[in-house]
């Protein structure tokens, strides 16, 4: 499920770094000749790497936190109940 997340977050990074591009050429008027998609795929393959990789990394902290045990709780519920 992770890998076809990964490839996911790739396309959607691609996809984004093309907005980025056109519109930066589009406002400060740069002038990037786009006449070839193989020059605007070539411009959004870091955009893709740098999503996958920060996808990366947003999943390796969520894999570091540590989990709540749910049968500590039920037990103290259940040792509180016991009580009253």
């Amino acid at each position: 499920m992770f890998a076809i997340l990964g490839m996911l977050m790739y396309y959607v990074g691609t996809f984004v770094g093309r907005v980025v591009s056109g519109i930066l050429d589009v406002l400060p008027g740069i002038g990037f000749g786009w006449n070839s998609n193989w020059a605007l795929g070539l411009v959004a393959i870091p955009f893709g790497i740098a999503s996958v990789y920060l996808f990366h990394n947003i999943l390796k902290k969520q894999c570091k936190k540590p989990c709540v045990a749910l049968e500590d709780e039920i037990h103290c519920i259940e040792n509180q109940i016991k009580k009253t």
